[in-house]
């Protein structure tokens, strides 16, 4: 077997090491100066590489990826970020590499624990996306793509939601700032406000209701129309 990186596994099938290696190297010693014993052979998952160069750049993806428990950043027992000569630093991750990384792990269900660790690792980190405009071929590509397609919730309509997730959605929105404190508007946001307020209201008590008003101003554009 040509060189490769892998993960060890937990019995949740979290993964607990990264390394490198060639021949039977994942499948056998200890690590982390005899601490950390290998698992049994079904929770090994080997990712194939071109050459040890590309093998190194896995390992340290993969380490970047999970985070290391001995710092904070995520679950593995790893004390390095990998790398030839256990490098302290990160190489970006290709595109094919990610491709591997992500046909290896499909399937295989993240215990709660595990998703608890990823999320916290995460946590505090920019989304990759921030900052990114889709361009203008982009949008009409995405246009073109959703024509013909109904809304998944077209028709659907909703009650009261029940006082578990009101609670839920209370407790989760507990201390947080609006996102419109602080904010100041125009005075002719002030304006559209007040009148779509008004127009709103006339919707509600006359129109759905068939009366007229005659001193709103809406009732009698209904009247003339």
């Amino acid at each position: 077997m040509n060189f490769y990186s892998y993960l060890w596994l937990r019995e949740d099938g979290s993964p607990y090491y990264v390394g490198k290696g060639k021949g039977n190297r994942a499948f056998r010693g200890r690590r982390n100066g005899g601490h950390l014993p290998h698992p049994i052979k079904d929770r090994v998952v080997i990712f194939p590489m071109l050459n040890e160069a590309e093998a190194f750049e896995s390992e340290m993806a993969l380490i970047e990826l999970f985070g290391r428990k001995d710092n904070g950043t995520g679950i593995l027992r790893n004390l390095t970020d990998g790398g030839e000569g256990t490098a302290g630093f990160c190489e970006p991750k290709t595109t094919t590499h990610r491709e591997r990384i992500k046909v290896a792990l499909t399937g295989k269900p993240k215990s709660l624990e595990h998703r608890t660790a990823l999320r916290l690792a995460n946590l505090g980190k920019a989304s990759q996306f921030k900052g990114m405009k889709h361009s203008e071929e982009s949008r009409k590509a995405m246009s073109i793509g959703h024509m013909g397609h109904l809304p998944w919730n077209k028709g659907l309509t909703t009650g009261p939601l029940p006082i578990e997730t009101r609670l839920k959605m209370s407790i989760s929105h507990s201390g947080k700032p609006s996102g419109a404190k602080g904010t100041k508007r125009s005075e002719d946001v002030l304006l559209k406000m007040k009148e779509t307020g008004i127009k709103a209201m006339h919707t509600r008590w006359h129109t759905k209701r068939g009366g007229v008003n005659p001193n709103c101003k809406h009732c009698g554009v209904s009247r003339a129309a």
